[in-house]
């Protein structure tokens, strides 16, 4: 007979419970969560009681983000009395990261309970499963089956960190500009994450082979965003409001933002090497494989939180403006001039995929 439990999380997991469910599907459980199964206009708190008490069992996904948030309270509070209600016959599990203290997962189960640990990485969910199943009385503790285990390729960082973000006019407009260091750590190291406050986006990009180089220091140097509020309006239009009206009388400038796309991810490209030294550090980058044959490229833009203690509200006012403008810029056009970066389908391919039904759209007028 077919197990139903309740998934208690925080928005910010939702990339993790699919997996969970995915991975539990195989033994027939179902996973009731919240972001699977409600529809707009639907009665909230209703709607979840009803689910908790349907299910067998409740499993909450313990993060640093579900402390905070109080819907995951409560659906934890009505777990709690559903459990207190139908006695040994109703679970209630935490599903914990590492991060979390056992005094914050007692303070939010309200009573100490025996979690399920969350480690970090591709195989996360896969290694938890066991105990899990094993929480759920679907197996025992030591059963020899385990999930099979994903292989992923070592992970190779490019690090384009900025600090002292700020705002100066450019050609008639305003642009960012910020002190710049290429970094980029060898496979074979450990990357050492830096004790202060910053702001981070990153990419995943189309995988290297190349034979080990070393890796030269990168100095620090000023940079200019090569792209402002202009190129930024262009491609909002295009890609949220263009493909939605794809009428004639639009389409020349499409066609125009189009040919811009490679154009501007090589000034992206172009602002990575500004410096002789970064350019050695992104020659060494996309040529490192190390001891792996393959690897998985990544540019981190690392953003360092600058200390406006004491400034005016004009320079406060300019270098948040101006760290929004760097966390903003569409890397994703990264470019070349051979090609766009992203991981085997080129972020053109969105583009191509915008036009395209621009276009049948007009056909159809």
């Amino acid at each position: 007979m077919p197990l139903t439990i309740f998934l208690s999380h925080a928005t910010h997991d939702d990339e993790t419970a699919p997996g969970l469910r995915a991975a539990l599907a195989p033994y027939e459980v179902s996973v009731w969560a919240d972001s699977q199964r409600l529809r707009g206009g639907e009665p909230f708190p209703q709607r979840i009681r009803e689910a908790i008490q349907a299910a067998q069992h409740g499993v909450v996904l313990v993060s640093q983000q579900a402390l905070t948030r109080p819907w995951v309270r409560e659906e934890v509070r009505i777990a709690q009395a559903v459990k207190r209600q139908r006695g040994v016959g109703y679970k209630v599990i935490p599903v914990r990261y590492a991060d979390v203290s056992n005094e914050a997962l007692k303070e939010l189960c309200g009573e100490p309970l025996t979690c399920v640990p969350l480690s970090t990485g591709p195989n996360a969910v896969a290694e938890a499963v066991p105990a899990l199943l094993a929480a759920l009385g679907l197996a025992q503790p030591d059963d020899p089956r385990r999930p099979t285990v994903l292989e992923s390729a070592p992970l190779a960082e490019l690090t384009l960190c900025l600090s002292q973000p700020t705002m100066v006019e450019h050609e008639g407009t305003y642009r960012a500009t910020a002190l710049a260091e290429l970094r980029y750590l060898p496979l074979h190291t450990l990357p050492t994450a830096p004790p202060i406050p910053r702001w981070r986006r990153w990419l995943t990009l189309r995988p290297l082979l190349a034979p080990t180089v070393p890796v030269p220091p990168g100095a620090p140097y000023h940079v200019t965003a090569p792209l402002g509020p202009l190129e930024a309006g262009e491609l909002s239009w295009y890609l949220e409001r263009y493909v939605m009206w794809p009428s004639q009388p639009f389409q020349r400038r499409a066609q125009e933002v189009e040919s811009a796309l490679p154009r501007w991810g090589q000034d992206l490209y172009a602002l990575l090497k500004t410096s002789p030294q970064a350019a050695e550090v992104l020659h060494a980058w996309r040529h490192d494989a190390g001891p792996h044959a393959r690897r998985q490229p990544r540019l981190s833009i690392l953003l360092h939180e600058p200390d406006l203690a004491g400034a005016d509200e004009a320079t406060q006012r300019q270098a948040r403006q101006a760290a929004t403008q760097w966390l903003a810029l569409p890397w994703e056009l990264l470019h070349d001039g051979e090609g766009f970066f992203i991981s085997g389908r080129p972020w053109g391919a969105r583009a191509a995929a915008v036009a395209g039904a621009a276009r049948l759209a007009a056909a159809g007028h």
